[in-house]
C-alpha cells in the first residue's frame, strides 16, 4: 500500500500565484491516485484550522478576493477526497511509524523549507509516478492476477502475453530482488532503445521477424518483445531464450 499524507507546512508558499499553481498540481495527483486501489490519501483533522505563514486561513479561502473562486473550489474538493486522521506526521520518521509496513510519501505544494527527504515529496505528477513505481515494483504480489494489474499500471502502453506475465511473476517470487529490478529496467529500456544491438542489455534483433527483438536478463534468460512505431509494445516472454518461443 502507498500512503500519501498532505503536509500542512508545505502549503506555505510566498504568493497567491504559487498557491494556485500548487492547487493545480495537487489536483492532478489526487485525481490520479484516487482511482488506484494501491493508494491511501490522508489529511490531518486540524487542516481547516491551519494558517499559512502569509496569512491564508484554509477554512476561509473564499474571502480572499485575489484568489479565484474556481481554484478555491478545486482545493476544497481535493481535501475532501482525503481521508482524515488525528495524527499529524511532520517528517519521514513519523510517517513511517504511522504506516510501518507500507511505502509512504507527503503531498504538498512546496517542501523547500521542510526536512522531508526528496524521495518522499509529492508535489508534481512526475514525483507521484516515481514513488508509485518504486512501491509497486517492491510490492509483494499475491498471485498472477495481481501481477497483471500492477503491470497494467506500470506499463499502460504495453501488452503482456500470458507467458510473459507468468515469467514476471516467477521472477518476482524468485527471492532475487536485484534481478527483478533489472527486469523492470529492461522493460523501461524497450521504447528508448528497441533495436540498438549490444549495449547494456545485449539487445539482439531477430532476423526475418519484423520488429521482434530481445534483451538479456541472465546468461540463459531474455526478454523478448515486439516494437513497432505507433503500436503498443508486446512482451512475449521474460524467461529462457527467444529460440524457445
Amino acid at each position: 500500500m502507498i500512503n500519501c499524507f498532505l503536509h500542512n507546512e508545505s502549503l506555505n508558499v510566498g504568493t497567491l500565484a504559487l498557491f494556485i499553481d500548487g492547487i493545480n498540481r495537487l489536483n492532478i495527483i489526487v485525481l490520479k491516485a484516487n482511482g488506484s486501489i494501491y493508494h491511501n490519501l490522508w489529511k490531518n483533522n486540524d487542516l481547516y484550522n491551519f494558517q499559512t505563514s502569509s496569512g491564508l486561513s484554509i477554512n476561509n479561502l473564499y474571502n480572499i478576493k485575489e484568489l479565484p473562486s474556481q481554484s478555491v473550489g478545486v482545493f476544497y474538493k481535493i481535501i475532501e477526497m482525503l481521508e482524515t486522521r488525528h495524527e499529524n506526521p511532520h517528517n519521514d520518521t513519523e510517517l513511517d511509524e504511522l504506516f510501518p509496513n507500507d511505502h509512504n510519501g507527503f503531498l504538498g505544494f512546496d517542501f523547500s523549507k521542510t526536512n522531508i527527504s526528496q524521495s518522499r515529496r509529492i508535489s508534481t505528477e512526475d514525483e507521484y509516478d516515481k514513488l508509485t513505481r518504486v512501491a509497486l515494483i517492491n510490492h509483494d504480489v499475491s498471485d498472477i492476477d495481481e501481477q497483471q494489474k500492477i503491470l497494467q499500471i506500470l506499463y499502460p502502453d504495453y501488452r503482456f502475453e500470458n507467458q510473459a506475465i507468468k515469467d514476471i511473476f516467477y521472477w518476482n517470487t524468485h527471492n532475487d530482488h536485484d534481478l527483478y529490478e533489472k527486469l523492470h529496467e529492461i522493460l523501461t529500456d524497450i521504447p528508448e532503445y528497441p533495436f540498438v544491438t549490444g549495449g547494456r542489455f545485449k539487445t539482439e534483433v531477430l532476423t526475418g521477424q519484423s520488429g521482434i527483438a530481445s534483451k538479456r536478463l541472465t546468461q540463459s534468460d531474455r526478454v523478448t518483445y515486439r516494437y513497432r512505431s505507433n503500436e503498443e509494445i508486446i512482451v512475449f516472454r521474460c524467461k529462457e531464450h527467444y529460440e524457445d518461443i
